[in-house]
């Protein structure tokens, strides 16, 4: 039985933006109280996560008292919380900027940028009106959009060395 390619993209973004929405959308596990808290500075929650990272590094070193007896808690714990959050936030845009790669023949870092920035705006925005127990953070849009960019760049940059595109016709 042979796959139409058109169909097996299409189902692979339905289930990557339901993927997404579930991560960012969903409320955190044991969330009482929604979040009053919101980021409208340019640059600040990045400039306070890189701050962190700094003081504390990347990794997080109380993760190791669950190694090897719990592996698990190990790899949930292993990282800062800045450093999940920022490279996240960029990895969890990177398939979008794959997918914009696929689906448009001309202009794809423009319109990347463009879906990237309508798509994170909007996970924002139900964050800010209480869809969500999450933190509205205009940050999250810059490393989202980042993410996208990363993402297109890469499938270019594959299409580039192996020398073939299956992109349909936009």
């Amino acid at each position: 039985m042979k796959v139409n390619k058109k169909y097996f993209r299409a189902a692979a973004l339905f289930g990557y933006m339901v993927t997404v929405a579930l991560l960012t959308l969903r409320p955190f596990a044991g969330a009482v109280m929604y979040e009053a808290d919101y980021n409208f500075v340019l640059f600040a929650s990045i400039n306070n996560y890189m701050r962190h990272m700094q003081n504390f590094g990347m990794i997080n070193y109380g993760a190791f008292c669950y190694f090897p007896g719990n592996p698990i808690l190990f790899v949930k714990n292993i990282f800062t919380v800045s450093f999940i959050n920022i490279w996240g936030n960029v990895a969890l845009f990177v398939p979008m900027g794959v997918f914009m790669g696929m689906y448009f023949k001309k202009h794809k870092i423009i319109k990347t940028f463009l879906g990237g920035l309508a798509m994170s705006a909007a996970i924002e925005i139900a964050q800010f009106i209480g869809l969500s127990s999450r933190r509205a953070d205009v940050d999250d849009i810059i490393l989202n959009v980042f993410g996208s960019l990363v993402g297109v760049v890469a499938y270019l940059g594959i299409i580039k060395l192996t020398g073939s595109e299956s992109a349909d016709e936009n």
